[in-house]
């Protein structure tokens, strides 16, 4: 197999022929041409192919029309954020080993990836006809992501073979949890530049957290854990249409194993404005925990499942924190200005009327005491 593809025109023929062959897939069969078309999806971490593809059969069974991820153009961000998070890693891994979890996902056609160099493709289905809303969901949407976490979260509850995949963001990775943490502070100047005054409640509860990090991880430890996707939320999210299709979800390339409830506030703080949130938010938290016990988990209780979402919402922001310091925003902005939404509410002011809200601070007093 020859170098990975670097741009969305390298995905010929022949490099296709050679990795689906090497992957398994493909049988029989060959590609017979491919087209790259325009690409309307723009990538935050990686950048974003889609092919049409015929093979010499129409008998053969694989789709024709793909969706390649491969490495990131940008070489700041390939230093500043893929190199201390590994993300391209772990995404690669979380396809080659984990082929069923509960929910939806893209089938992976082809998944490689070079450590030395950071290089990488992901080679998967197109998941039309179903559509991503992009940053804006409806509520409707927001409560159907949080109603399919029961299914993954249970299946992988306080499950050991977790524990045994090193490419998982595991509690006990105090490196990987401390860096984040330290990239979140290191934001601080920027966020204020963008925000002003409007996320000091976020920053003050990160400075507490960064300061006592160890014993607030000593305390997750203590806690339920499961398969987390770690960034859900809309985004990430592919719904059915009326030309069919199904719930799905993509960008697995921050798993990790913990309180489910990471998943939940990640979707419900983020997905939807802060009035939508106050008014579903107790009813999605009802219904996730009446569906983790419907299949099975046990002695679990509403207290339990607060505490986990509260540290929930502490993930969320720090997703965007770090977002906000190390990566390129304005593509953020212009993505959801084409949206007609402001980019400040999603990527920072619905996040910290959570935390006022559920006194985040004082949550974690209360765990490091």
């Amino acid at each position: 197999m020859g170098a990975l593809p670097q741009s969305a025109e390298g995905f010929t023929v022949d490099w296709l022929n050679q990795a689906m062959t090497e992957s398994g897939v493909l049988g029989d069969y060959r590609v017979a041409s491919v087209k790259v078309l325009d690409s309307d999806i723009p990538g935050q971490t990686a950048e974003i192919a889609q092919l049409e593809v015929e093979y010499d059969s129409d008998a053969c069974p694989l789709p024709n029309r793909l969706i390649a991820k491969y490495t990131s153009k940008n070489p700041d961000l390939i230093e500043t954020v893929i190199n201390a998070y590994q993300q391209y890693w772990r995404e690669t891994s979380f396809y080659v080993e984990l082929p069923e979890v509960g929910i939806a996902r893209p089938r992976c056609l082809y998944a490689k990836h070079v450590p030395d160099s950071q290089e990488f493709v992901l080679l998967m289905n197109d998941l039309a006809p179903a559509e991503s809303p992009s940053w804006a969901a409806t509520p409707e949407q927001v409560v159907e992501a949080a109603a399919h976490l029961p299914g993954m979260h249970a299946r992988f509850w306080n499950d050991a073979m977790l524990k045994e995949k090193d490419w998982l963001v595991q509690i006990e990775n105090r490196d990987f949890y401390k860096v984040s943490a330290a990239a979140a502070l290191g934001a601080v100047p920027k966020i204020r530049e963008v925000f002003g005054t409007g996320a000091e409640a976020t920053i003050e509860a990160f400075a507490y957290y960064a300061d006592n990090i160890d014993t607030v991880l000593d305390y997750l430890e203590t806690r339920p854990y499961t398969l987390v996707h770690g960034d859900y939320h809309p985004k990430q999210m592919f719904f059915p249409t009326d030309k069919g299709g199904e719930f799905a979800v993509i960008d697995w390339q921050f798993s990790f194993v913990a309180p489910g409830p990471l998943d939940l506030a990640r979707i419900t703080v983020t997905g939807q404005n802060t009035g939508d949130r106050r008014a579903n938010e107790p009813s999605i938290l009802d219904t996730y925990l009446s569906g983790l016990k419907a299949s099975g988990v046990a002695d679990y209780s509403r207290e339990s499942l607060e505490d986990d979402y509260r540290f929930g919402i502490l993930v969320n922001q720090l997703i965007m924190m770090v977002a906000t310091g190390d990566t390129d925003i304005s593509i953020f902005e212009r993505e959801c200005e084409a949206l007609g939404m402001d980019y400040r509410d999603i990527l920072m002011l619905r996040g910290e009327s959570a935390v006022q809200e559920w006194d985040l601070l004082d949550y974690l007093k209360r765990v490091t005491n």
